[in-house]
């Protein structure tokens, strides 16, 4: 953090000296009408191009691409990481004639000789507050910033063998939120549940961050201690919960037989090892001679799409599973993969709202295909293609590249799937539990699709 008693200029001071020039003779916007290339880029923010550069090639809406939106972010980012916060409460109180980035270069010199001098400032702090500041300023659900630590997190994310405390987490309303703990892991052992919020790790709030650096908290050496302050749903008191991090081993595909030769198949999230998983499971499925299948997906964050292309294609002989549109509304099309064992069991999904991307994925191409009705509640409704882009300073950029739609057109992102049978459940109760009623309801619904056949014969 970068600050000085003597030099520091407040933000009304530079946002003044900004609008000193755009009035004067030579006019803020004439002076930047260079600014468009990389080569009037200061070299110590040349990363900030590069995120541009990142962000107009790849982000999903090119009409939430207007420079003067992001210049303010990225300026307001390397204010507040000089201590100027406060000063930015009410933004509407100064106005930027510039068009492009390079009101975010004007301030850096500004900044830099009220520092006296450029070797006064952190560059690297206020390059990365900087991209923070303008990718924030997208607002997209889904479009955030990487530490090189949490870049590092984001690429190791998809292996099933991890240390930590062993729950799926995903940010609901910006808090982090509980989407299932794992069975036999710290988590689970110390009574954390579905809709459990994560409110402070070790005494400081996460409030206001990423779900990249969020995890990077809670995540740790196994062995090591943890308090976290956790809301529970229903329950105005607050609780401390304090427990060890543990080597996580994630089977991503469990299963068991039910009564009536039910088969009840669960996908906890779609990683590499997750197509073998399901194929050995269907083996067993199939050797048990079970007259259906009960697939749930709840609490399903999503995972990798090749994954769930591949795991869709075990129940379907044809067809799309899904297609995805970018920001030039090209189509890109996924389709059934041949070969799938599991053609003709009937089958029946239950979805609610933890169920979310590569899970909605599946749950749509199979309602589409007419290969299972959806019981439970309506989907999280995260339907889009996120991919990293790494920066040369080893951070990088988590952006929407394009967006989701089921084999029949219907868009996932920020809509959901709406389940053919509603079933409400309370999320204290344990999903496949004695009380879990959407499993009941499932049960009985594949029932009079097995009993089908008898009854039009």
């Amino acid at each position: 953090m970068l600050r000085s008693s003597s030099r520091r200029l407040t933000a009304i001071g530079v946002f003044a000296t900004l609008l000193l020039l755009a009035t004067s003779g030579c006019g803020l916007s004439e002076r930047l009408q260079g600014n468009r290339t990389p080569s009037a880029v200061p070299d110590q923010l040349e990363t900030v191009w590069e995120a541009w550069t990142v962000l107009s090639e790849n982000y999903v809406d090119r009409a939430g691409l207007v420079q003067s939106t992001l210049s303010e972010g990225a300026i307001r980012g390397m204010l507040e990481a000089l201590g100027r916060g406060p000063d930015l409460a009410t933004p509407d109180q100064y106005q930027l004639d510039a068009p492009d980035l390079g009101a975010v270069w004007q301030v850096w010199d500004i900044l830099a000789e009220e520092y006296g001098g450029e070797d006064n400032l952190d560059a690297k702090v206020l390059s990365a507050a900087a991209i923070c500041g303008m990718v924030e300023a997208l607002g997209g659900r889904y479009t955030f910033c990487l530490s090189p630590e949490a870049y590092t997190l984001q690429t190791d994310d998809y292996s099933s063998a991890f240390e930590g405390i062993g729950a799926r987490v995903n940010l609901i309303e910006g808090r982090l939120t509980i989407v299932a703990p794992i069975a036999d892991t710290p988590a689970d052992r110390a009574g954390l549940s579905t809709g459990d919020v994560i409110l402070a790790v070790d005494g400081e709030s996460i409030e206001g961050f990423s779900l990249a650096e969020a995890v990077l908290r809670v995540r740790g050496a196994e062995g090591t201690s943890i308090d976290l302050l956790v809301a529970h749903p229903n329950q105005d008191e607050l609780e401390v919960i304090t427990l060890t991090r543990g080597r996580i081993n994630l089977p991503t595909v469990t299963w068991e037989l039910l009564p009536e030769r039910v088969a009840y198949l669960r996908i906890h999230e779609f990683l590499e090892e997750t197509v073998e998983e399901l194929e050995n499971a269907l083996r067993e499925i199939t050797s048990e001679n079970a007259l259906g299948l009960v697939m749930d997906l709840r609490s399903n964050p999503g995972g990798l799409l090749k994954a769930t292309v591949s795991v869709a294609s075990q129940f379907l002989d044809g067809g799309l599973v899904l297609y995805q549109e970018n920001n030039e509304g090209e189509r890109t099309e996924s389709h059934v993969e041949p070969g799938g064992t599991a053609l003709d069991i009937p089958m029946v999904a239950i979805v609610n709202g933890f169920s979310a991307s590569a899970a909605e994925v599946l749950a749509g191409a199979l309602r589409d295909h007419g290969r299972a009705d959806l019981v439970g509640s309506p989907t999280f409704g995260k339907g889009s293609v996120n991919i990293v882009r790494k920066l040369s300073d080893g951070s990088a950029i988590n952006l929407t590249y394009a967006l989701w739609y089921t084999p029949n057109g219907e868009l996932i992102e920020g809509q959901g799937l709406m389940p053919d049978i509603f079933v409400p459940l309370d999320p204290r109760i344990g999903l496949g539990s004695a009380l879990d009623v959407q499993l009941m309801v499932a049960r009985q619904t594949l029932q009079d699709k097995i009993l089908e056949p008898a009854l039009v014969g």
